[in-house]
């Protein structure tokens, strides 16, 4: 509201207002200040008279501003509307008020001090070093501030015993403020505000306990507040006793309670509240209130015209109403300080008489306090006005949002050169060019400046005119002025043109400037939204088509826009200026952007249509005249400049052919730079080579002359793809090698020779083979998806199978004999489904295991050989193998049968009647009725099928609309928070602040799109191509200035520290004494002999040898220190031949396992080297790099390709895991401590005899028990009875489970559940049960009251004085009950929402007590454990006395029974009231026994043992991993592992946790099969946790930024705008947000650096 931008400029720029600002603070205007800048005292609160032109004095006064007409000028400034940058009015107020902005400091202000003496709470040494601390963060010096935080303990506990050692530091500490240190003072980390609020609230919250006054000794008045309001309790000021309620402090108070604090602290509040440094006011706390409201210029809160009528902003009317209250204040105030108030009112005129009438109160100083009020709320408003609707915004709704001001018109603007349109595929044009419509071409245009090199093109240019297309629109001339050129007579345009460059202007230094039209060759930027990654705006070459009207968009493009041609529309981009046009051609050009920063596969590749012509054109057998070849040739070659090389024909006799193969090899060999030696490459083709066998395989014809047998069975076939010098030898090329592939023919063409030899390539592929395609044609017809008879057969005999399969599965997840009829297993199933909640998962698993076997049998009879075409010949299969389209589950789904239906990873759920769709029986066991198609398209499938099939389809579209939201605010929040993370000069990668987030980009400084080929498997393409890779001349100029000398050195001492002592990450626990004595202990005699009474004599003798010896001596004993990384020591940017150890042990082992063959070219090992330390070093990423926004975006849009619905534990359908993205979310966004599904994996050590008994052993030891796992029943009866009074009497038996049943699973004893029964159980039902009553009928069960005195007392008399009370509460209860009844669903919004309370209520305390028990009742399992080892059979009076415990304990109960001899059962008589009848006992049972835990080891509800390769894991639902040290004897405890962030940290350290963020995120991505580059993840878990503690990437996370900017552009501007004025922050307009804001380039990539001119001064 109140900001100044204040930017301090170079000196050389100082006459200049807004060229380059260095930093932008933010700070407050006083109200001097306020009425300075006003031009316009602003006191009617109409804004426009009745014909509509604004009023003298209103809020929309002239000298502000010209309001709509764009010739009015400005009554102060005389600019049109254009011009005028507008003016500030102002309000002036009757009364003072609290300025919103600060009301919750005053607020915090008056918490801390006592309103009798104005102090604030603190000791003056404790002021000293709190004003010490701030000072220190301030210039900088933050160890020094944390190392005062010891001092502040020793003064708080008033320990005087070290008085001089504190002085000491401190006056070190103010010597070292005095001191300037330039570095400190520039460098503001994310730390500082961080520290300072840390340091404030740590001082403050101690005094918020305090009672009395540290000064005066009175009691402490605590302030408290509500909407903005401050107040007291009166009871609590200790005046007269009786006088209640509540004092609402008015804003003359707060102003005098706040100067009188400031004459006492000023000091505190200034350092506190750094905005007050700045007012020049006396007191400083002025600043906190104001009688002069600003008001802003009309330009920024315009009128709207909405059919001929006024409408005013809705800002407008906050001013209005703070105009309207003035003015009623300013009547009451009139009529109070007048001697007689009734004269006065009768005096009033009629307007201020109706608006003093209007205020609410008796007497004109109720009058007063009411409308002093009002005019405060109406202030408040101005920030914020909260449940307004739109018809009036405060600062925040105008700035904040989507739609706010920052979003929508900062950080985001609509811009002018832009083209929109839809786009239609065209083969024709090149991959990295766009086909424009002329139409476009002639309104988008390019400023040329007029030189004498290209004047004659520009005259033609002017001469077309506008209308016709190389034409040009308007010129510019010399002075400024712009001439539209005119489109009707062409005479004109001639002597326009005849005046562009006329000779005296040779000499002048000014030049016109041709806006042209956009003419082939232009650069053009494309987008499609949603732009989630780099490659969704690429630059294309312009190329202008007449007559059309769509974009021109070629195929290999879509994978990287993710367009299709569905009516996508896409926009077009013209830069304007030279630098941006040459960033558009060198960087942004699609032949740059190949790979995609994901993980550096490509992104751009033929697809479809192609496929298969490429196919079919490098078959075996594909042979072409020399007509045919040359023209193909020259069809994938147009522009082509100079000769193009052909090669010699395949086939001499009888005709002349050449074949298929040599076309590609010729394109091949003309894409390649000239003077590049052409490339090798043996791969594979996506085609196997099993395919092309003819299906029963016929023994191949043998030898004619000797020759042995392949090992390989590629070999030879067309499936292995050989390259040699460029030429296509073997193979067929399809999806594999110009598709988007990794490591295809055209990624290692990008390799080797760039973008654009591989661009070159892919459209000459393109040309040529849409080319081919027209000529053979393709299609796909019937008799492509048919399958022969006999395969048929087979299909009808396994759907006969299948159909009466279902029976086998339900049987075996109903645990019945097999032979059981129909109706039994029916009834059995419905039991099980109403009664286990698993039941259905666990019948869902059975069919499917049965009905994939059938599934596959269909399959392998039908597909392949079944076929009636077999595959080259069968069109569909050769598009599936290919890659071409289609995948073999579409062919399967056409020609065998649909399979399993599934919806949210279940079958189809069944209705309430039990059937899934009306037409099937109830609970019918068949697989169709579960949704099992056996019917194939190609046959059609029935109704129902059909209906299945739409609900899975139906499924897909909402979970894609769904999660669209979900992913796009996740890599918001990414975005944003990485936004302006780069690689410095230093290859650090640092923040805006300059604050250091890893030291060398993903941990070893590589780019990911530039070491793709930096992998063992790649090694023998860059060998055989080492020539291509980096030329001989470039290594020669390398090896000019590089001294390989010490990098050789220091190479040998590594290699030789290792072969020594082994990898340098092993843990070493030995020391160079340990090492002595091990050599020495042999060679002393002893006197003595050692006894048991001293040190071992041993030692003596030689601890004084060791301290006798120097330290060289000691030296040879000990281990020595690794020699440091060569990276560490010289920087790999500058220096050749230093590379990384791994890379180096890489290259070293791949040159001593290749085999030098005759046939095989290798380049010699030196050689080799050198290429490999070239390749490294141009590898290394770029100073500038934003890696920030790669790695956000690299996470950001994978995460929109995942399915919402979680999968299960892959394996096992118990263990639930939380994926996809909530779990992103959970780790990213909210870095939350209480995970969804945390859980833990500890492989068992492998050296423990029978190691299965005893992790069994321990598993069922870890799984939690509640009482409703071990029951088997409850059997409850109900009577009434009329003695003593009408009760319910209720007996409960509870029925447990056999031993036997749950011995596997769970380790308690009966004796164990019959205590806990007793001790535990029976209270907590209780009081479920009268939560179940509280709800249901209004109830309120006396016994409550009743309950707790007995616990009190102890004493049995109470409990019978109390007896006869609960009848009159019962019955009244059972009248009201009834007559309630019908009421109940009318209106029973009221009693919900009384339910919703009352639960709320009650939940916390059960909770609370079971948490306590559930520690002891892990002590209490071994006891029991005792107990059972004696004979059971206790005498009667242990029993008895038992009994009467239980009954005595609980006063609702009279009778209490158990088994005594095998602990089955136990029986409970309980008296209820009468209206318990409405109560639903079994639901409030059954939930009483889910709760309530027998025994559990804390947070692990239960475990699983699991085998993964040859390691028995011990896998735990929950987290503990204190509990598990217990048994170290049996776990492997240095390789627990847990999903739990935050748990890891704890026990782990915050480096473990690092490396556990980054295991997380990959392992969401890898259920989908997503590989993202580790680089990325690296750099965001490094930025999470760089404050030493795990933080998320939301708001939280945001306020250590140390760019104000940025925290506002994110979310809650207003929170943020308000700790910036309040801490006047600066922000230094470093931060990507920033720059946007201000109009600045960002400063990473290209805007790193700036460029200086270097001119020679000519003498």
């Amino acid at each position: 509201m109140k900001m100044a931008l204040k930017s301090s400029y170079a000196s050389s720029t100082s006459g200049l207002t807004s060229v380059d600002p260095e930093y932008v603070q933010f700070l407050m205007f006083t109200d001097e200040d306020v009425k300075k800048l006003s031009v316009a005292k602003i006191t009617n609160s109409q804004c426009f008279d009745a014909i509509g032109n604004p009023t003298k004095g209103g809020l929309y006064d002239s000298a502000l501003g010209p309001l709509r007409d764009r010739n009015e000028t400005c009554g102060t400034c005389n600019n049109v509307l254009l011009h005028c940058p507008g003016h500030f009015g102002h309000i002036e107020l009757p009364l003072v008020v609290v300025n919103p902005l600060f009301i919750k400091n005053v607020y915090s202000i008056f918490r801390v001090s006592c309103l009798k003496c104005f102090k604030i709470q603190m000791d003056d040494r404790l002021k000293f070093i709190l004003k010490l601390q701030l000072e220190l963060v301030d210039a900088g010096h933050i160890t020094a501030a944390l190392d005062l935080d010891n001092y502040v303990g020793d003064i708080t506990s008033n320990k005087e015993n070290s008085p001089d050692k504190p002085t000491k530091v401190i006056r070190k500490y103010q010597k070292l403020l005095k001191k300037r240190d330039p570095i400190t003072e520039t460098f503001q980390n994310k730390n500082v505000d961080k520290l300072r609020a840390k340091f404030i609230n740590q001082y403050f919250r101690v005094i918020n306990t305090a009672k009395k006054c540290a000064f005066c000794s009175s009691r402490l008045i605590k302030v408290t507040t509500s909407e903005n309001k401050i107040m007291y309790n009166l009871s609590s000021e200790g005046a007269e006793k009786g006088t209640k309620g509540i004092k609402i402090l008015m804003p003359d108070e707060i102003k005098r309670f706040c100067t009188e604090i400031a004459q006492n602290d000023e000091e505190i509040l200034k350092l506190c509240f750094p905005v007050l440094n700045n007012s020049k006011e006396k007191p400083v706390t002025n600043l906190f209130f104001m009688e002069v409201v600003p008001v802003l210029p009309p330009c920024v809160r315009p009128c709207n015209i909405l059919r001929g009528e006024l409408i005013e902003h809705p800002q407008t009317n906050v001013y209005k109403a703070i105009l309207q209250n003035a003015f009623a204040a300013r009547a009451v105030l009139h009529v109070l300080t007048s001697s007689n108030q009734q004269k006065a009112i009768d005096c009033l005129d009629q307007v201020p008489r109706q608006a003093y009438e209007a205020v609410m109160g008796k007497s004109p100083a109720e009058k007063l306090h009411m409308v002093w009020q009002e005019l405060q709320k109406s202030i408040n408003n101005l920030l914020n006005c909260e449940g307004q609707g739109l018809s009036s915004q405060g600062l925040k709704q105008i700035i904040e949002k989507k739609t706010g001001l920052i979003r929508m018109h900062m950080m985001g603007k609509r811009v002018n050169f832009a083209a929109r349109s839809v786009i239609t595929p065209d083969p024709n044009v090149d991959i990295d060019e766009i086909g424009i419509p002329d139409a476009f071409a002639m309104k988008l245009t390019y400023p040329v400046p007029v030189t004498e090199w290209n004047v004659d093109e520009l005259r033609k240019m002017v001469i077309n005119g506008p209308k016709k297309h190389p034409g040009a629109e308007k010129i510019e001339m010399e002075n400024g002025r712009i001439i539209t050129i005119a489109t009707d007579s062409i005479q004109k345009r001639k002597s326009l043109a005849k005046r562009l460059l006329t000779p005296e202007e040779f000499k002048a230094s000014g030049l016109k400037i041709v806006h042209r039209h956009l003419v082939n060759g232009d650069v053009l930027i494309l987008n499609r939204q949603p732009s989630l990654h780099k490659p969704s705006m690429m630059a294309h070459r312009a190329r202008i088509l007449k007559g059309e009207k769509t974009l021109r968009l070629h195929y290999a493009n879509c994978k990287s826009y993710n367009a299709d041609f569905d009516g996508d529309e896409m926009n077009a981009h013209f830069p304007q200026n030279e630098i941006a046009r040459s960033e558009a051609y060198n960087i942004m050009s699609v032949r740059k952007q190949y790979l995609v920063p994901k993980d550096g596969t490509p992104l751009s590749g033929l697809i479809q249509d192609h496929v298969i012509s490429g196919v079919k054109m490098s078959l075996r057998g594909a042979f072409f005249s020399k007509a045919d070849y040359q023209q193909l040739v020259f069809q994938a070659l147009p522009n082509h400049k100079g000769p193009i090389k052909l090669l010699p024909p395949t086939i001499l006799k009888p005709v002349v052919l050449w074949s298929g193969k040599q076309i590609l090899s010729t394109i091949i060999i003309n894409t390649t730079p000239k003077g590049k030696p052409c490339l090798t490459l043996i791969g594979k083709a996506k085609i196997s080579s099993k395919a092309w066998q003819k299906t029963p395989p016929r023994p191949p014809r043998p030898w004619k002359a000797g020759g042995t047998p392949f090992t390989n069975p590629n070999t030879m076939t067309e499936a292995e793809v050989i390259i040699r010098k460029g030429e296509l030898l073997s193979g067929v090329l399809d999806k594999t090698h110009y598709g988007a592939t990794p490591y295809g023919l055209v990624h290692c063409m990008y390799e080797l020779y760039g973008g654009d030899s591989s661009s070159a390539l892919l459209s000459s592929f393109s040309k040529v083979f849409t080319f081919y395609l027209q000529w053979i044609g393709f299609t796909l017809g019937v008799k492509d998806i048919l399958v022969v008879e006999e395969a048929n057969k087979k299909r009808d005999d396994i759907i006969c199978l299948v159909r009466n399969a279902g029976k086998a599965a339900a049987v075996k997840a109903a645990d019945l004999p097999a032979d059981v009829d129909e109706g039994k297993l029916k009834e059995t199933i419905e039991v099980m489904y109403t009664k286990d909640p698993k039941f259905r998962a666990n019948l869902d698993r059975q069919y499917k295991n049965l009905l994939d076997s059938y599934t596959n049998n269909i399959n392998t009879a039908c597909l392949s050989e079944g076929l009636l075409e077999k595959f080259p010949y069968n069109n569909l299969q050769l598009m599936v193998q290919s890659g071409a389209k289609g995948s073999t589950v579409n062919t399967m789904q056409i020609s065998c049968l649909l399979g399993q239906i599934e919806l949210e990873g279940k079958r189809p759920p069944l209705m309430i009647s039990g059937r899934s769709l009306p037409s099937f029986p109830p609970h019918d066991v068949s697989p169709r009725a579960g949704g099992f198609i056996d019917g194939r398209f190609m046959t059609g499938i029935q109704p129902q099928e059909f209906f299945f099939h739409c609900m899975a389809g139906r499924e897909g579209l909402i979970d894609t609309a769904v999660k669209t939201s979900r992913s796009g605010y996740l890599q918001r929040c990414l975005i944003k928070h990485l936004e302006s993370l780069a690689i410095a000069y230093d290859h650090t990668v640092r923040d805006a602040d300059d604050s250091v987030i890893q030291f060398a980009y993903g941990e070893d400084g590589l780019d990911v799109l530039k070491c793709q080929f930096l992998r063992k498997d790649q090694f023998p393409f860059l060998d055989a191509n080492s020539n291509a890779v980096v030329s001989e001349a470039v290594i020669d100029k390398l090896k000019e200035n590089a001294d390989l000398k010490d990098v050789n050195k220091a190479n040998k001492s590594l290699k030789k520290w290792k072969k020594k002592y082994g990898s340098p990450f092993e843990k070493v626990r030995t020391s160079g004494f340990t090492e002595f004595s091990a050599a020495e202990k042999e060679q002393i005699e002893l006197d003595d002999l050692p006894t048991d009474r001293t040190r071992d004599p041993f030692y003596w003798e030689l601890e004084k040898k060791w301290r006798a010896m120097d330290a060289d001596e000691r030296k040879q004993y000990g281990r020595k220190k690794c020699p440091d990384p060569i990276p560490s020591k010289v920087s790999p940017e500058y220096k050749f031949g230093v590379i990384n150890e791994q890379l180096d042990n890489l290259v070293q082992s791949y040159l001593k396992s290749r085999h030098s063959d005759t046939y095989e070219e290798y380049t010699a090992k030196d050689k080799f080297m050198e290429v490999m330390s070239a390749k490294y070093l141009e590898s290394m990423a770029a100073p500038g790099e934003p890696v920030g926004l790669l790695a956000a975006q690299s996470i950001g849009e994978p995460s929109t390709q995942m399915t919402l619905n979680t999968f299960h534990f892959a394996g096992r359908g118990d263990m639930n895991v939380t994926l996809g993205i909530p779990r992103l979310r959970e780790i990213l966004m909210t870095a939350s401590a209480k995970l969804k599904t945390p859980n833990m994996d500890i492989p068992f050590r492998d050296d423990i005899p029978d190691l299965t008994k005893k992790a069994e052993k321990l598993r069922q030891k870890l799984n939690r028990v509640t009482v409703a796992d071990v029951l088997e029943k409850i059997d409850v009866e109900c009577q009434i009875v009329i003695k003593p009074e009408r009760q319910l009497k209720t007996t409960m038996r509870f029925q447990f489970l056999p031993q036997s049943q749950y011995k596997t699973q769970y380790a308690v004893k009966p004796t164990q559940i019959i205590k806990h029964m007793q001790n535990k159980f029976f209270e907590e039902m209780f009081s479920t049960v009268r939560k179940q009553a509280k709800a249901v009928s209004g109830v309120v069960w006396s016994a409550e009251k009743k309950k707790k005195r007995s616990k009190g007392g102890g004493d049995d008399e109470d409990e019978e004085n109390d007896a006869p009370e609960p009848e009159p509460a019962a019955n009244v209860n059972d009248d009201s009950s009834d007559d309630e009844a019908p009421n109940d669903d009318d209106d029973n919004t009221d009693a919900k929402i009384r339910k919703k309370r009352t639960e709320e209520q009650e939940y916390e305390d059960p909770e609370s007590e079971e948490e306590e028990k559930s520690d002891d009742e892990v002590e209490l399992t071994d006891e029991q454990a005792k107990e059972d080892g004696r004979e059971t059979n206790a005498n009667d009076a242990e029993t008895s006395k038992i009994v009467s415990d239980v009954v005595s304990t609980l006063k609702e109960a009279t009778n209490y029974s158990f088994d005594t001899k095998h602990h089955q059962w136990c029986e409970l008589t309980v008296l209820f009231p009468i209206s318990f009848l409405r109560v639903d006992l079994s639901q409030a049972l059954r939930e009483a026994a889910m709760k309530s835990v027998i025994h559990e080891v804390k947070n692990i509800k239960r475990a699983i043992t699991s085998k993964e390769k040859n390691v028995l894991f011990l896998k735990t639902e929950g987290i503990n991993i204190l509990q598990m040290f217990k048994y170290n004897n049996l776990l492997d405890l240095n390789k627990l592992y847990s999903n739990d962030i935050h748990a890891i940290a704890n026990t782990y350290g915050i480096e473990a946790a690092n490396k556990v963020i980054i295991k997380e995120i990959q392992n969401v991505f890898n259920v989908y099969g997503i590989t993202v580059d580790p680089r990325h993840l690296t750099l965001v878990a490094d930025y999470m946790t760089y404050n030493g503690i795990f933080e998320p990437m939301s708001r939280k996370g945001m306020e250590a930024s140390s760019s104000p900017l940025q925290q506002m552009s994110f979310e809650s501007s207003l929170i943020f705008l308000r700790e910036a004025v309040l801490n006047s922050k600066k922000d230094n307009i470093k931060s990507a947000s920033s720059c946007l804001m201000l109009g600045q380039p960002c400063k990473n990539g290209t805007g790193v650096f700036s460029l200086q001119h270097y001119s020679k001064v000519i003498s």
